[in-house]
């Protein structure tokens, strides 16, 4: 189950069966579709999974409630804890002055990776969602 942060819009789940057009048969995500979503060329960055971090999607107000400690309300993500493994952003998306995503910054703090942001859409996979 990826998650999409666009910049400007509310975060979304996308899956096999949400969004088949984007999938190749193996499950993975195509080349093609993750630089579409980011925006140019991809750049993939490592994350350590964890299972503290709790979302909620009902709009980008809530997931950021969820993120500041506020209570999860009834619409949380059924699988309580996702496990994200990677991360793929714009590769020139500082270079190209793209704003600041304070909701995959902060996620991408939750995995441990401290004192940097996130410019620009950002999409986080599980493990078998890219090869």
């Amino acid at each position: 189950m990826a998650l999409m942060i666009p910049l400007n819009d509310a975060p979304y789940l996308m899956t096999t069966e949400t969004h088949p057009e984007l999938y190749e048969t193996s499950g993975s995500l195509t080349l093609e579709a993750m630089q579409q979503m980011v925006g140019g060329y991809i750049e993939h960055v490592f994350l350590h999974p964890t299972p503290r971090l709790r979302l909620t999607l009902d709009t980008s107000n809530d997931l950021r409630g969820v993120l500041e400690g506020a209570p999860p309300n009834a619409t949380d993500v059924p699988d309580d804890f996702l496990p994200y493994v990677h991360l793929v952003i714009n590769e020139e998306g500082k270079l190209n002055g793209l704003a600041i995503n304070p909701i995959a910054s902060a996620l991408v703090q939750r995995h441990g990776l401290r004192g940097d942001v996130i410019c620009g859409p950002a999409l986080f996979l599980g493990q078998d969602e890219m090869q």
